[in-house]
């Protein structure tokens, strides 16, 4: 494993824009001319390659009851265990975990030696209006306002709020792009940039 690498988690609510935190942070990173290698790995995506291999819909719903069913199981495990040798494993010097949700996820994010928490949110009108427009997962373009709540009460949802608190940086998504960017700026300027420049000087 790189002992020099940056772990950094982040950790939102259903629609907030946790992935547009990831691409907007490799643009912004482009920006200042910061060149590190990095990856993003998605803890959804492992439960994905379980529903492909199972030939079970990848939806929402069945996303959030599978981690749920494979722990009362298998005692003991946890996504986190399986994403943690995915982090492990990969050489790039800065590794993006989207999908932060269990507080063993934020555990295994601090248990990284150089490491950040990011929390992306923003008001649920909002991010229910999003979810609908983006209609990434199957039947998301007809979800009702109910359904949505309903989700936002769902084991893997109920404790974002609490892991956010403790992040070492957030972003109000309740605007623009424009701001968005400004946000994600502002993380790179005060939390990135002097990790990696530390970095460097101590290699010097």
């Amino acid at each position: 494993m790189n002992g020099h690498a940056i772990v950094i988690g982040v950790t939102g609510e259903i629609g907030a824009g946790k992935e547009t935190f990831s691409r907007l942070l490799i643009d912004e990173m482009f920006n200042q001319q910061l060149h590190p290698s990095r990856r993003t790995m998605v803890f959804s995506d492992i439960l994905k390659k379980i529903c492909d291999a199972a030939n079970i819909l990848p939806s929402r719903e069945n996303l959030q009851k599978m981690p749920v069913i494979l722990k009362e199981a298998f005692p003991g495990w946890t996504l986190a265990a399986a994403m943690a040798k995915f982090v492990e494993e990969n050489l790039a010097e800065v590794k993006i975990v989207d999908g932060v949700r269990w507080p063993e996820d934020g555990t295994m994010i601090r248990g990284f030696v150089r490491n950040l928490l990011v929390y992306v949110t923003a008001p649920p009108d909002t991010r229910y209006q999003r979810v609908k427009a983006r209609n990434q997962k199957p039947g998301e373009a007809d979800l009702t306002w109910e359904q949505f709540c309903e989700n936002e009460m769902k084991p893997t949802e109920i404790n974002i709020s609490t892991i956010g608190a403790g992040a070492d940086f957030k972003i109000d998504n309740s605007g623009n792009l424009d701001d968005y960017r400004r946000q994600v700026k502002e993380f790179v300027d005060q939390k990135l940039r002097p990790m990696l420049e530390h970095k460097e000087e101590a290699q010097a």
